[in-house]
């Protein structure tokens, strides 16, 4: 015959469910961070773009068109993904200064105050009506 779980017991138990669960949503909010941190690098973005075109380039090719109008749109999406696969592979570097310079110019932009009401500057001696 089993027992019955102590009180005792019982709240062990539930701390231990709580502990888990708290240690598991911790550990998804840093997965979550991390992840984060990683795709906003333009070298993970560029790798990621490069990753969709070798894809759609892949998908392209792999149906077998039913009618001529599938089989026109197939091809044109596997000529516009191999050239842009092929563009991005060539020219990566320079994307890649493109997108940093961009950020860093963003960044830049960010620490400048703008005023809250846009400034209107008009000459004393001019009415508007």
């Amino acid at each position: 015959m089993t027992r019955a779980p102590t009180p005792a017991a019982i709240y062990a138990v539930e701390l231990r469910v709580e502990h888990s669960r708290r240690d598991f949503h911790d550990s998804l909010q840093r997965a979550q961070g991390a992840l984060r941190a990683n795709l906003s690098r333009p070298s993970t973005l560029i790798v990621a773009a490069g990753a969709a075109g070798l894809v759609v380039f892949w998908l392209a090719r792999r149906r077998a068109p039913s009618t001529a109008a599938v089989a026109g749109t197939t091809s044109a999406v596997g000529v516009v993904g191999g050239l842009v696969l092929h563009y991005a592979t060539r020219h990566w570097r320079f994307i890649a200064e493109q997108v940093l310079a961009v950020l860093k110019k963003r960044r830049s932009r960010s620490g400048i105050d703008v005023p809250k009401r846009p400034v209107t500057e008009y000459p004393a001696t001019r009415t508007l009506h």
